[in-house]
């Protein structure tokens, strides 16, 4: 009997999430051993588990700050990014759909920020486009 694929996927992912926080487990552990010091156990399951999520907002962090650098460098202009939280983001879509036009955020969006702007909800940047001449491109 094979392995499901879900298994698989999981096992694969597993490393990429565990990774830094046995790094930072490890070197906590090395300094305490190393300096002759006591780090509360606390501080140190604190540290651990906190360590990807810090991470995952960092990437995100220095991501932006590339493309930045990167439109700069090329006398470009980054799109103009909705600023809100991806849950408020998607609590807002959601609310729309149920209680109004199922566009109708998107539409306000495209007041307050141009014909086009971006949406980014966490892991994933959209960009819309009301334009017209964007959308007939597009088609």
């Amino acid at each position: 009997m094979s392995l499901s694929p879900g298994y698989i996927y999981l096992a694969r992912l597993l490393p990429h999430f565990l990774l830094p926080s046995v790094l930072v487990y490890a070197c906590l552990t090395i300094a305490q051993h190393h300096f002759h010091t006591s780090i509360p156990s606390w501080i140190t399951a604190i540290l651990s588990l906190t360590t990807r999520p810090v991470l995952f907002f960092g990437q995100q962090r220095y991501r932006r700050w590339l493309h930045e650098k990167a439109a700069a460098a090329h006398g470009a202009i980054l799109l103009p990014r909705v600023l809100e939280s991806p849950s408020v983001i998607v609590n807002k879509a959601v609310e729309s759909t149920k209680n109004g036009y199922p566009g109708g955020i998107f539409a306000e969006w495209a007041k307050e920020y141009g014909h086009t702007y971006q949406l980014d909800l966490l892991t994933n940047s959209i960009m819309l486009t009301t334009e017209p001449e964007h959308i007939k491109v597009t088609i």
